[in-house]
């Protein structure tokens, strides 16, 4: 168990002016009619309220999420069980639509109960958004489990094409999830991210890859696209593996020639690297066919090493 990295902030107690100035030193950006509503709200459940929590309240009720607005009622449920509705409050002479609060509704010894009994599909929080009786929104939250994979995505706008152009750059994206592809966001691995094809990392590292440490979950990388058209393959693994290890992510993805003429050519560019030595057989990077079965391979141990965690944990559901 990690130790504890929040902290608790007291707000109950505070007068007006002392709210405004926590605001202000939190960098939370709320008024002191905002404080006042928060105040109001952790006095209603007998509690102070975490540096977290207040910072995900900024968030929520910050000018561009409008989320202020929502006026209806929320429907939430644990573990599939009876959904408890709640109409969203406002408050005489303070904040309209309040996020809706439900105390103590996840239990975890009911979700260690659950995940050893194995079903851990069944452990969930669920919340509706109701107008009317009729559902309009919906979201779903279900807790991480054992780190399995690396799901790589690339991060562009919609529309935005990759043009093989020599100079753009895009951010590629790693994520640590579980078997259901729910994040990680605890985990600590450092990433080797590598590039195949025409593009390249912008890195310092000699070798052309590069290592990031994962940070709440996930790790970036940027790769700028080469000057000729082609499959691009980004790999991305943890630089420590082990059988308890999440297996490799890979992503592919094809650049198109630009739409201009270029006032340079890839050969010119490569120019500046001819000098540098050949590696050697010994030294030469794996083909993509190796790579594959290396990745395969890491795959199989996995799941063997799964099949084996699942033997002991069936055997010490059976001794308790």
């Amino acid at each position: 168990m990690s130790a504890k990295t929040y902290r608790t902030v007291p707000v109950r107690d505070l007068s007006s002016d002392e709210l405004l100035e926590l605001s202000k030193k939190q960098k939370l950006s709320l008024s002191r009619e905002d404080m006042e509503v928060v105040q109001q709200i952790f006095r209603e459940i007998d509690r102070d309220p975490t540096d977290v929590e207040l910072e995900v309240i900024a968030q929520t009720w910050s000018e561009h999420c409008k989320h202020r607005i929502f006026s209806a009622s929320i429907s939430h449920s644990v573990n599939g069980g009876a959904p408890v509705e709640k109409k969203v409050a406002s408050y005489p002479n303070g904040l309209k639509r309040v996020p809706v609060v439900f105390p103590k509704a996840w239990d975890f010894m009911e979700n260690k109960k659950l995940a050893r009994a194995g079903k851990e599909g069944a452990v969930k929080l669920v919340a509706e958004g109701l107008i009317g009786g009729k559902v309009v929104t919906r979201h779903e939250v279900r807790p991480s489990r054992r780190a399995e994979k690396i799901r790589l995505s690339l991060d562009r706008e919609e529309g935005v094409e990759l043009c093989a152009n020599g100079s753009d750059v895009f951010a590629v994206v790693a994520e640590v999830t579980d078997s259901r592809g729910t994040v990680k966001r605890l985990n600590d691995e450092e990433l080797v991210f590598s590039v195949e094809g025409p593009a390249e990392l912008l890195t310092d590292s000699p070798d052309g890859t590069l290592t990031q440490p994962v940070k709440w979950g996930s790790a970036p990388a940027l790769v700028r696209l080469g000057a000729k058209p082609g499959t691009v393959t980004v790999r991305a693994s943890v630089k420590h593996p082990g059988s308890q290890k999440p297996v490799s992510g890979v992503l592919k993805f094809d650049t198109k020639a630009p739409g201009l003429n270029m006032l340079f050519t890839e050969d010119a560019v490569g120019k500046a690297k001819k000098g540098a030595a050949a590696p050697s057989s010994a030294e030469a990077p794996a083909s993509e066919r190796e790579k594959s079965l290396q990745t395969e391979l890491e795959k199989v141990r996995h799941e063997l090493n799964k099949l084996r965690n699942d033997k002991v944990s069936a055997q010490q559901s059976h001794f308790e």
